[in-house]
């Protein structure tokens, strides 16, 4: 591999899945500036060969980098480093925190939105407007209880819209006290896995997968076991060797 790409490498004894390893080693050294705008990156089979790992891997790695918007394909110019890409100013602080483990699909400090960017849903489509009317319509006839502890399980009539809302439009028949209102995909996967999991446990993971499962299982203590799927899903033979 070519002097500038030294940084490019993988640890086949990690725990974390190799497309996550090249995914965060190019990731980091555009972040640290070692990759510039516009920086033609290795092809996919060159980044293959030299790292002795499967095409696939490489493609896992970089379709995750170009969903959040850091490398873009160029045609016959191949893949390169987002010309739209500001590079992040880090102070001495920012610095700090960028040293710190990161979950999976966190935005880099930048001045503008990332294309494509985990956790951020089309916000030009997004009906703000309407969203500010209804947000001062709630805040005119919140009640003094309202800003009491909060129920633990949401906002009830949230809820109770919801269970009608899934009856009509999904089928599915449940009430209120049956949901839970979470913030966010993350939260809701950690209520579960506290429910259900406990440290030392062993779960199966897709291989490639959705990145944020992994970490929020990592940071539980949770073992995970990276799995290869086909196109009929998930490997169970290759899962049941792999465990423990």
């Amino acid at each position: 591999m070519a002097a500038s790409y030294e940084f490019l490498f993988v640890d086949p004894s990690s725990k974390e899945p190799l497309y996550r390893q090249i995914y965060q080693r190019i990731k980091s050294a555009i972040a640290d500036g070692v990759l510039s705008s516009g920086e033609r990156l290795p092809s996919l089979r060159g980044v293959a060969s030299d790292l002795n790992v499967a095409r696939g891997t490489v493609e896992a790695a970089y379709a995750l980098l170009s969903g959040e918007g850091y490398i873009e394909n160029s045609g016959q110019g191949g893949t390169r480093v987002s010309l739209r890409l500001i590079a992040p100013k880090l102070t001495e602080t920012s610095k700090k925190l960028a040293e710190m483990p990161r979950h999976a699909g966190m935005p880099l400090p930048s001045a503008q939105l990332l294309p494509f960017q985990l956790g951020i849903p089309a916000l030009d489509a997004f009906p703000l407007g309407q969203w500010n009317r209804l947000l001062a319509q709630c805040a005119r006839h919140t009640t003094r209880e309202e800003l009491s502890h909060p129920a633990p399980q949401g906002y009830l009539p949230l809820r109770e819209a919801l269970a009608g809302y899934l009856q009509i439009s999904r089928g599915i028949r449940c009430s209120a006290p049956q949901i839970f209102i979470a913030a966010g995909y993350r939260s809701a996967l950690s209520l579960i896995a506290h429910a259900v999991l406990s440290r030392d446990d062993s779960v199966w993971l897709e291989e490639p997968c959705f990145p944020f499962p992994w970490h929020v299982l990592q940071s539980l203590g949770v073992s995970t076991i990276p799995v290869p799927v086909d196109d009929q899903g998930i490997c169970v033979e290759q899962g049941i060797k792999q465990s423990p």
